[in-house]
């Protein structure tokens, strides 16, 4: 399975050669601390998010970094706590009045439905160099629109349900995904507007066609910078 963080350009860079260690974001950008000791980790679609997060004057490039989860134990996965409000057995101890935090370990066997609630999950301890497989970077101060669309969500499950196959798009897009078609980068709603409107002739159509001219167009001059792990590095 593949997997993917989001993170600044300069820790992005360093992946390469030194893995993801937890606790290196910076932990005021959330409502709550992550917990110790982890490496939160994505199924692809919220990572750009994350990335966004860790945007700085200092430090403006986004990282998103591709990860080769065979390569790790299974046994130090675990749910994200956030995800536990969505997987019913969880959610039954929560609205009882668990604390999410305090059920992750007790549930370690549950990642991979945190996975699919939420499309997050985490590690527990260092991710090696030798699970990275590739990172790329985004310049927002050359693609300012990709910081724009990458920040524009939540960590939610209504997020996921409406936005995923767009920031999954943004993920294809910023690797040079053969796969990626510009018009994936739209939200459902624009997409599901545009084909129910058809050749319809309103300022709301021509409006919606613009925006899927220019996010087309602004894709299309989108150049990837992507970089692959040394292979040394085992």
């Amino acid at each position: 399975m593949t997997l993917y963080y989001g993170t600044s350009g300069q820790l992005a860079r360093a992946a390469l050669s030194d893995g993801l260690r937890p606790g290196t974001e910076d932990l005021g950008k959330w409502d709550k601390p992550p917990l110790p000791g982890r490496v939160y980790l994505s199924d692809g679609w919220l990572a750009p998010y994350y990335a966004s997060c860790a945007v700085t004057d200092a430090d403006p490039v986004m990282g998103l970094v591709e990860i080769d989860s065979t390569v790790l134990d299974r046994d130090k996965f675990v749910p994200d706590e956030d995800a536990l409000n969505y997987i019913d057995v969880t959610k039954q101890l929560i609205d009882a009045g668990q604390a999410p935090r305090d059920l992750v370990q007790a549930h370690q066997a549950l990642w991979g439905l945190s996975l699919m609630a939420l499309g997050t999950c985490a590690y527990c301890g260092e991710v090696p160099a030798a699970a990275v497989r590739r990172i790329a970077l985004v310049d927002t101060e050359d693609y300012p629109w990709y910081l724009w669309r990458a920040a524009d969500t939540g960590v939610n499950r209504s997020a996921m349900v409406f936005l995923k196959d767009s920031y999954t798009a943004l993920m294809q897009l910023a690797f040079g995904d053969p796969f990626f078609e510009p018009a994936d980068c739209l939200d459902q709603f624009a997409r599901r507007a545009l084909q129910d409107m058809g050749d319809e002739k309103s300022e709301l159509a021509d409006s919606l066609r613009q925006m899927r001219d220019a996010n087309e167009k602004m894709c299309r001059e989108f150049v990837p910078q992507v970089f692959d792990r040394p292979l040394s590095i085992a």
